[in-house]
């Protein structure tokens, strides 16, 4: 996978598809991170970031302090509370947070210039893409939005992969999946690999 690709993981959240499907159909905790990233007023005069809005590569985890490094290189400290909801493909906790995961948290400034997190989506990946083969275990899937070929993604199937046909209530069920069809995924990506976990797929066919 190269490093344009890999960042293009970085950068696709859910706010990347907000439009496609409604924020309600992605799910009680996914659902928000369509709009934790979103601009507030005033933000363009706070230089382009959001205050309750913090992202990044996790460089290092000193108890429930996250020390990350944003995509403009800031490094910035997250504090994990005890009601700190994590997403990381399921609800969990800090123990399955790893050094080298990015994430993306809606929380408040603290007083010592660290970020309180309310909310962290880790890994977290919103992709647009056509399906190349299915199986029970995996998807096979190009990527639709860099125009290229060859450069396929590896979709492992979870335990809470569900399949939304327009819209439809979700299913288990892949074998209306269609080879060649266009899918939008919300998922958790494997750091520097070319797979996903696959979450939630919504097809319109």
């Amino acid at each position: 996978m190269s490093q344009v690709n890999r960042r293009e993981f970085l950068t696709r959240t859910v706010l990347s598809g907000a439009g496609v499907v409604s924020a309600a159909s992605l799910g009680q905790l996914v659902a928000p991170a369509v709009d934790a990233a979103s601009p507030v007023p005033g933000e363009a005069e706070q230089g382009g970031r959001n205050p309750n809005f913090a992202e990044g590569k996790i460089i290092g985890i000193n108890g429930s302090v996250l020390t990350a490094q944003s995509s403009q290189l800031l490094v910035q400290r997250i504090q994990i509370t005890n009601s700190t909801r994590i997403w990381k493909v399921r609800d969990t906790t800090l123990d399955n947070v790893q050094v080298n995961d990015r994430f993306y948290a809606r929380g408040v400034p603290g007083s010592d210039g660290t970020f309180i997190a309310e909310t962290i989506w880790v890994n977290i990946v919103n992709i647009h893409t056509v399906l190349a083969s299915v199986a029970s275990d995996r998807l096979i899937l190009n990527q639709a939005h860099l125009h290229q070929t060859g450069d396929q993604l590896i979709g492992h199937i979870v335990p809470e992969t569900v399949v939304i046909r327009n819209l439809a209530p979700p299913t288990h069920d892949l074998s209306q999946l269609k080879v060649g069809s266009h899918l939008q995924i919300i998922g958790a990506w494997h750091p520097d690999t070319n797979e996903i976990d696959v979450v939630k797929i919504f097809s319109a066919v």
